[in-house]
């Protein structure tokens, strides 16, 4: 699991020129370098919704396609873009959206209700599930475990901590509030504690 949340500075700062280079002088260059850096990430992501190799691939290929696309238009420039990386994610997550619906099958993905949230962080959840997870073989049951969780939950966690995303850059790519999306991890890190912890019952049982 990446225990890193956030990228070092400098490479935000490279990102940013990159984009520049791109949207005022459609820099082919600067493009591959952006493709080089995301192209893992956005498959890693796309994969995790869409089980299919062709089928990933396929939308891999489209969202960077869309990113040029989106970058190159005239009426978009540096300065309405405040994260590449929520940018890319989000263009990911809607190529994924329209795949599905595409074949009349679309995901949904349900605005939870807004509540107050007590006992322990997400970080702190977080922990005791890496504490949970001591070996190798018990890491491969984290993926299991996620794909136990619903579709939203399932998202969120993956954001956050196999990608390192942040909250804003979740909510940007969400379309939802900070806060709505802390309660929504809140209640995907509870249940995804929970759902371990089961399954090291099970199988501690002779």
């Amino acid at each position: 699991m990446n225990s890193s949340l956030s990228q070092p500075p400098r490479h935000r700062l490279h990102e940013q020129m990159l984009v520049i280079r791109i949207t005022k002088e459609k820099d082919t260059e600067a493009f591959s370098e952006l493709y080089d850096l995301y192209i893992e990430r956005m498959y890693r992501f796309v994969a995790f919704k869409v089980s299919k190799r062709e089928e990933a691939e396929d939308i891999t290929g489209d969202v960077f396609l869309r990113v040029w696309e989106y970058l190159t238009r005239s009426a978009n420039d540096e300065k309405h873009i405040r994260s590449f990386r929520g940018l890319i994610y989000q263009i990911a997550r809607n190529a994924i959206i329209d795949h599905y619906r595409k074949q009349a099958s679309r995901q949904e993905y349900p605005l939870e209700s807004m509540e107050d949230v007590q006992g322990q962080s997400s970080m702190e959840l977080m922990t005791e599930v890496d504490n949970l997870l001591d070996t190798q073989a018990q890491m491969q049951h984290l993926a299991r475990a996620i794909k136990k969780m619903k579709l939203e939950y399932q998202e969120i966690v993956f954001l956050r901590y196999t990608e390192g995303l942040s909250t804003a850059e979740i909510a940007h790519i969400l379309g939802k509030k900070k806060t709505a999306v802390r309660v929504t991890l809140h209640r995907a890190m509870n249940v995804l504690k929970k759902i371990i912890e089961e399954e090291k019952k099970a199988n501690d049982q002779p």
